[in-house]
């Protein structure tokens, strides 16, 4: 049996359920496999926010996944491809990270 979180659940079983609408099962892999989204991050760049990196990855992973393509079975070999892609992307785009700390403490930045 199978507990809300998925916890019990094969990766692939969740993707498969995600496939199909079940937003749960993303939640599920998310928990399963942030952790290892960061620290993969955290190796592949130190250029961007392995946050940012980890975000983006889940993001595109999901929007694949809804759209029938994406990964099947094995998520976290999947999840580290797109996040070497996406810091590969980001580098050659020229994006920067920046720290929102650095945008100051304006109240309202559109009141100027």
């Amino acid at each position: 049996m199978e507990d809300s979180s998925g916890a019990t659940a094969s990766d692939t079983d969740l993707l498969t359920a995600v496939r199909t609408g079940g937003h749960g099962a993303f939640a599920a892999l998310w928990s399963r496999h942030v952790d290892a989204g960061l620290r993969a991050a955290a190796q592949i760049t130190n250029r961007f926010d392995p946050h940012d990196l980890v975000q983006e990855a889940f993001t595109r992973i999901l929007g694949a996944t809804r759209r029938g393509a994406g990964p099947v079975e094995a998520f976290r070999p999947y999840l580290y491809a797109t996040l070497r892609n996406i810091s590969q992307n980001w580098h050659r785009d020229g994006i920067e990270d920046f720290a929102y700390d650095d945008l100051g403490d304006e109240a309202d930045p559109l009141a100027r």
